[in-house]
């Protein structure tokens, strides 16, 4: 049975907020100046299922890349720089480290090895394997290495999966993963305000967040939810994309969940919906942000009732 955390009080706020669920939902656009670090979409265009709100019904910030031809790319939503192509090398984490703090390329020495939240923006989820080679050609199908240490087990760093989409930590002395480095300016942490009216915005990249929950439910029951919830006199709330959930995990924490517990006391160290379909098996898979540890995996079919969601909306 799903749960509706503060829905009786929320009926009774709805004829002062003005928020009416029969409104028409249309396509959202950049409202606000807060903006300072745009998420990109994920790509992903086809859809996988006749219920409204699956990432695919929503375009934001579609991928937009210029590649220089001096072997680099600019992705024009984020306005980092890339490397285009690796050296197909596996290294550790600081062999990594060394490798972009050290490299040179296009008349550049700041390069660097990007955050865990910067190496998910070129991450792609519409085709098979998770990168665009038309931009990023020769990428591995395996793990690259991103900066992001955890800090609750020291001698592992987050590394991001490109044959999959997922993101997990490896250990830091294990030559297992590659490389791509990034320069430019680094992609913000969440700067949350709460509204104080159920809501907290990340001024960092616009988006809005329903700051309580709607409990545990499969993924078409998350993608309803949201869609007809109304909150703060808004009814365009969405489940998040993959990229979204992952920009509201607090990496830097060593305590459970790795959310801002200050602005969202009620998050659970559980799993949490995306609204992004697993492509090898979109029918059955999406993606789910863990809140345990920071991981971004797709394990449990879609019909699983035990994952929570937390709603969207904007930027």
């Amino acid at each position: 049975m799903k749960t509706l955390i503060g829905l009786t009080l929320l009926t009774l706020l709805l004829p002062v907020l003005g928020c009416n669920p029969q409104l028409v939902k249309t396509a959202q656009t950049p409202q606000t100046p807060l903006v300072k670090n745009r998420l990109p979409d994920t790509g992903q265009t086809i859809s996988h299922t006749d219920t409204f709100g699956e990432d695919a019904d929503y375009r934001i910030n579609p991928p937009s890349y210029t590649d220089l031809g001096n072997g680099t790319v600019v992705d024009l939503i984020t306005g980092l720089m890339w490397q285009k192509e690796d050296d197909n090398r596996k290294r550790t984490w600081q062999e990594a480290l060394n490798y972009c703090n050290t490299h040179r390329l296009a008349g550049y020495t700041d390069w660097r090895l990007p955050a865990r939240r910067e190496l998910l923006t070129v991450t792609y989820y519409e085709w098979v394997s998770a990168s665009d080679g038309r931009f990023f050609p020769g990428t591995e199908w395996s793990l690259y290495w991103s900066a992001t240490e955890d800090k609750r087990q020291p001698s592992y760093a987050f590394e991001v999966d490109f044959q999959y989409g997922d993101s997990g930590t490896g250990l830091k002395t294990a030559a297992d993963d590659y490389v791509r480095c990034v320069r430019g300016t680094s992609l913000k942490d969440p700067q949350f305000i709460d509204n104080g009216n159920a809501t907290v915005t990340d001024t960092s990249t616009g988006l809005t967040w329903q700051k309580a929950e709607g409990g545990a439910m499969n993924w078409w029951e998350a993608l309803s939810y949201c869609e007809d919830l109304c909150l703060a006199g808004n009814s365009d709330w969405r489940v998040p994309n993959v990229r979204e959930l992952a920009s509201i995990m607090d990496l830097d924490r060593s305590t459970q969940p790795v959310i801002d517990t200050d602005f969202f006391p009620e998050a659970h160290p559980e799993g949490y919906w995306s609204s992004t379909s697993y492509q090898q098996q979109r029918s059955f898979h999406a993606f789910v942000g863990y809140f345990q540890h920071g991981f971004i995996g797709r394990d449990k079919e879609k019909s699983y009732k035990g994952f929570y969601v937390r709603c969207v909306r904007g930027p």
